[in-house]
């Protein structure tokens, strides 16, 4: 021990604990030898501590006393005002004395409270704190709102890492949406690719401030309102940052398989992975975007996509159909479509904000051929959800019919029947002319009419009737529309063909899905395409 650690101890005179405790924890303090003054520190205050509290209890301040392994362990499992932490921490610092000043008596281990890992949220608990935050009244309070969930359950941050992430520091790249973080430990974190959008929507309009807002980022308990905000009532428990990462991380946990390999390993305990781990090269950014689902996981190359629509010839022609503007139209029909076919190949919806997060998480160079993003006489300049929903309503508007009855029009029936026969191999074309006919019912997005009225968000949507194999009632009342469809089957003594859907519609409920399925096949007769035994 060097002359400054010795002076240290020898002028610890501190005003916590009584003088008798401060002088017991100087003299066993010095025996101990520390080897720098912050652990002098440490070995004071838990010796000070200790002697504060026994003392009083009528122990003598004798070391062979106090650090007595009975007295060190009813001291840090029962001395009150302790956290679970600041226990181990003084029975750690407290053996360690006790091994330096009193080696006869080696303390024995003795369980201690420990904090186990938060629980994740589910995802329908984290939809609706995502609910929540869109209906916030103010668009700085929703923005600010998804800036606080996104970020934490899509890529785990929390703390400073959180407070210091600004709208530039969210982007797109290698496939993915990431965050740069600033904090102590500087990384890019993947997002998952299920918070893409709405982070960033939030970064577009932070922009060069925090995502969170505030003006500097060592400012404290920013969180605090938002969370308030986010507060769900008897539906949801309290919003915790901390579960937002413990969610983050059991998402990435499933998605590597993490529980697989340690029930294969017999390991039970990661600890010691951090050994290994560190001997090993991380990933470099793009095979960390892929391993951890911060790119939409497609089990259909993007390249089948466009030759499908590309042999259908569906693209040119919707174009022509469009109205031609003074100014040029970033995109193109020939690529929202592939935007619509990507999130269904995800599993997702193909709503019209999931087509336009599909198009910006695609590859640099496929954002570049495609049009997603394009040189403008300012910079690059990237698709905004605002023009793909310009290129889809003109689309919806050329597709539609002057006077919506329920049923879709001639050209949307014949374009979406290009589209299935493109999807067809040929050597199953011309394998079967049995189809197998049936529909299934589709509710809408908008809520029914008032009783005596007709309107409501979805005009052509009315009341149907459907069946359940569930439990409960077998059959019940929907309001939206029926989805029939012709599935491919073998012919009788035929050969066994994949069942394709090769012809699909949507109708309102009246006139009924089986009127509808009819227009459409006697569209294929007259197209020259056989038809034969119909179930």
């Amino acid at each position: 021990m060097n002359t400054a650690v010795a002076g240290y101890i020898a002028a610890w005179r501190p005003t916590s604990v009584p003088a008798e405790a401060a002088c017991s924890a100087r003299q066993v303090a010095a025996r101990a030898a520390p080897s720098g003054r912050e652990r002098a520190k440490n070995l004071l205050r838990a010796a000070g501590k200790l002697a504060g509290w026994a003392v009083p209890l009528g122990l003598g301040p004798a070391p062979q006393v106090l650090l007595h392994p009975s007295v060190i362990e009813r001291f840090t499992a029962y001395a009150p005002g302790l956290t679970g932490v600041a226990r181990r921490t003084l029975r750690t610092n407290l053996r360690f004395i006790a091994r330096r000043v009193v080696p006869q008596l080696d303390p024995a281990d003795a369980p201690l409270p420990r904090e186990g890992a938060k629980a994740p949220y589910t995802a329908t608990e984290i939809d609706g704190y995502l609910a929540l935050a869109d209906a916030q009244p103010a668009a700085a309070r929703r923005m600010r709102a998804a800036g606080l969930v996104c970020p934490g359950a899509g890529a785990g941050l929390i703390r400073s890492d959180l407070r210091q992430v600004r709208g530039s520091d969210v982007a797109c790249r290698s496939g993915g949406v990431l965050v740069t973080v600033r904090s102590a430990r500087p990384r890019d974190v993947p997002v998952l690719a299920r918070y893409h959008q709405r982070l960033l929507a939030s970064a577009a309009f932070a922009g060069s401030n925090l995502v969170t807002g505030g003006t500097g980022p060592a400012r404290h308990n920013v969180t605090n309102p938002l969370a308030r905000s986010l507060a769900g009532g008897t539906g949801l428990p309290p919003l915790d940052t901390s579960r937002l990462r413990a969610t983050w991380l059991a998402d990435c946990a499933t998605l590597i398989g993490l529980a697989a390999f340690m029930r294969a390993a017999g390991i039970t305990c990661s600890q010691r992975l951090g050994d290994i781990i560190a001997a090993l090269e991380p990933a470099d950014e793009a095979a960390a975007v892929a391993l951890l689902g911060a790119s939409a996981r497609r089990t259909i190359p993007l390249a089948v996509l466009e030759g499908l629509i590309d042999g259908s010839g569906i693209a040119p022609e919707i174009e022509v159909l469009l109205p031609v503007g003074v100014r040029h139209r970033q995109l193109a029909v020939r690529t929202l479509i592939p935007g619509m076919l990507l999130p269904l190949d995800g599993r997702r919806p193909a709503f019209l904000t999931g087509a336009h997060a599909a198009l910006i998480a695609l590859p640099a160079e496929d954002q570049a051929r495609l049009g997603v993003s394009a040189d403008w006489k300012t910079g690059p300049h990237l698709l905004t959800c605002r023009q793909a929903g310009h290129t889809f309503h003109l689309v919806v508007k050329a597709l539609g019919k002057d006077q919506p009855d329920g049923a879709p029009a001639g050209i949307l029936i014949r374009i979406c029947n290009d589209l299935l026969e493109a999807s067809i191999p040929a050597w199953v074309t011309d394998a079967t002319t049995a189809l197998a006919a049936d529909w299934t019912d589709v509710e809408t997005w908008s809520r029914p009419p008032r009783h005596g009225t007709t309107e409501c968000a979805g005009p052509e949507a009315s009341w149907g009737h459907r069946n359940s194999n569930l439990p409960g009632p077998k059959g019940e009342m929907f309001y939206g529309y029926y989805l029939p469809a012709a599935t491919m089957v073998a012919e009788e003594h035929g050969q066994a063909i994949p069942e394709l859907a090769r012809r699909m519609t949507l109708c309102s409920c009246h006139p009924g899905p089986a009127r509808a399925l009819a227009t459409v096949l006697l569209a294929m007769a007259a197209a020259g395409i056989a038809l034969g035994d119909m179930g």
